[in-house]
Parts: C-alpha cells; structure tokens; sequence
C-alpha cells in the first residue's frame, strides 16, 4: 500500500472501468459525470487497487495517464480515492469538490490538494535549511518529506538484501521515516539514527518512540565523526542527505569504518542528474551526484562490489560493500 500524499504530482495511468455518462452496476441511481477507474499494481487501503476521478476530461475514455492532483481522504471509511487531471491543468479545493460530488457525499471526506502542497512546501524550504531544520517551520518541513520521500524510500530500500535481528544506522535521518520503514523490513533488527539537526532527532524519536530504547536509539551527531565503534553495523543508510556533506569524502570514509565486513552501504537519492535539478544552495552548499560519481567516491573511501540501481523521476540507489 502506497502513501497517496506522497504520490501527488506523479503521472499515472488510469483504466476506467466506469465512463462517463455511466450508471454504477450495482446502485443505478448513482450516476457517473466524471470517468473513474482504478490504478493497476497500486492497492488501497481497502486491500483493492486504487480508484481515480477523472476530470478535465469532457468524454468517456477506456483508459488514461495524468496526473493525480488532489487525494480524497474519507474520515469516515477506509477507503481514499485519487484525483487526477491533464499535466497541465489544475483544479481548486471547490472545483474537485463539487466534480465529485456525485458519490462524496455520502462521506465525509477531506482533500489534500497538490498546489497548495507544493506551494506550501517551496514557501517553508525557502525559510528552512533542509539540511539543519529548525523551529515550528523545520518540523512541519520534516513531515512533509517523510511523506514525499515514500516512493523512493519504496524503491531503494526494496534493492537491499534484508534479514532479521540486523545492526543498522540511519545517517542524515531526518523525520524518521526510513527507521520506520526499516523496522518493519527487518524483524528483531536494531537501529541507530544520527543527524546534525535537533528538530530532527526530536521527530525521528517522536515518529519511532515504540521502539525507542528497545531496537531504536536516535542521536545528534556529525557523519565524519560517528560516535560509534569500528565493525558496528551490518547495513547504513543514507536517504536524501548526500547531496548537503561538504565532507563527503571523509563521510564515506567513516561510514565504512564502522560497517562490519560484508557490510553494505546504501545512497538513496531523488535527484541525479545536475543539469535537470535546479534546488536552490543550501548555505552556499548543494551538490547533485551523478550514481557514476557516487560509484567514483565509494571506490576512493575503500568500498567494494559497488551496484547502481535506477527509478523513475531520477530515483537512484548505490550500494557498495565493505569486503576487507
């Protein structure tokens, strides 16, 4: 099951299995003015794959890829529905609201709208340092990437060879949700996750306070000065923080003395290519790696067996191993 916030703005292809102009097969009253369908290979909270309006569309079509613009949340059911239009057109909260309401109005619901996301989002990264977040604003900003990092933590972490009762460290771990995930990927596993922000220690601890003290233990720390000991873990992480280590060199160099041999090391990045990226400096620093030169600077820092795997959207995971 997918985080549908975290998939606005992707493109998706829609099968529709009730066109417009249609009556639903098993209420005949209800009657579609919009095309709906569903999402083949993503499942819904319901357990069924998962269902889309389609508007800006003004005739009955079989199929159709857009993008999804708004999610409908149902307080009151376990069901949520995706919203989905032409790239370039967009709706308002009402528009959405009123094009459904056909069928949303026997729940009650709310919507979480791309605009005001991306919109929202670009207004606190511009206040806040992604790097070091601070205050209300960094908080806010950390849970919003937890809930836009969820495809790539999805891919990347999908790549890595799990087993139970593993040692693992989060560097850069931000809100906390890659410790989450990872917790439930491998059973009986412990995990420590370091950053340099307060904010985000607090809200990974926050996010994973179940575990906290058991199989999880979240500190403040620098990744060129690692407060652990040589031969510690079996597995570290890095989910979109590489791009922010003015150090990077001297950061793998470290993380490679506290892997255990046949350790392995993983970079999870969404951006990966410098001439299609235009983020803005991060106090003065920001650097987009290309996965050839993540492979170059795991090879200097002593890493072996190095694999780059590619998504869509210039997701990338590279892995290297400590064999020595």
């Amino acid at each position: 099951m997918i985080d549908g916030t975290a998939m606005l703005g992707k493109l998706v292809k829609v099968t529709v299995d009730r066109p417009m102009g249609s009556f639903h097969p098993k209420h005949q009253n209800l009657y579609y003015p919009v095309n709906y369908g569903y999402i083949e290979g993503i499942l819904a909270p319901d357990g069924e794959e998962q269902d889309a309006y389609i508007l800006g569309v003004d005739q009955p079509v079989k199929e159709f890829t857009g993008r999804i613009i708004g999610i409908v949340h149902r307080l009151d059911d376990i069901e949520e529905k995706w919203v989905v239009a032409p790239e370039k057109l967009s709706f308002t909260r009402e528009q959405i609201q009123e094009q459904i309401y056909f069928q949303e109005q026997y729940f009650h619901s709310e919507i979480v709208i791309w605009e005001e996301e991306r919109q929202e989002l670009s207004m606190t990264e511009t206040r806040e340092n992604p790097a070091r977040p601070e205050g209300k604003s960094g908080e806010k900003m950390l849970k919003r990437m937890n809930r836009s990092h969820g495809p790539l933590r999805d891919f990347g972490l999908s790549k890595l060879p799990w087993r139970p009762d593993m040692r693992i460290l989060d560097v850069g771990c931000g809100g906390g949700a890659t410790i989450q995930d990872m917790l439930k990927l491998s059973a009986g596993s412990v995990i420590d996750g370091v950053d340099y922000s307060e904010v985000s220690v607090a809200q990974s601890k926050e996010l994973n306070q179940e575990y906290l003290g058991s199989r999880c233990h979240i500190s403040r720390g620098d990744v060129t000065k690692l407060p652990f000991e040589k031969n510690t873990y079996d597995l570290v992480t890095g989910v979109e923080t590489v791009y922010f280590w003015p150090e990077v060199e001297k950061a793998f160099r470290e993380i490679l003395r506290v892997l255990k041999p046949q350790g392995m090391f993983a970079v999870l990045n969404e951006g990966s290519d410098p001439d299609q990226c235009d983020w803005p400096e991060i106090d003065g620093f920001l650097r987009i790696y290309r996965p050839e030169e993540l492979e170059t600077l795991m090879k200097k820092a002593g890493f072996e067996e190095i694999e780059i795997y590619r998504g869509q959207d210039q997701m990338i995971c590279v892995t290297g191993r400590k064999t020595g």
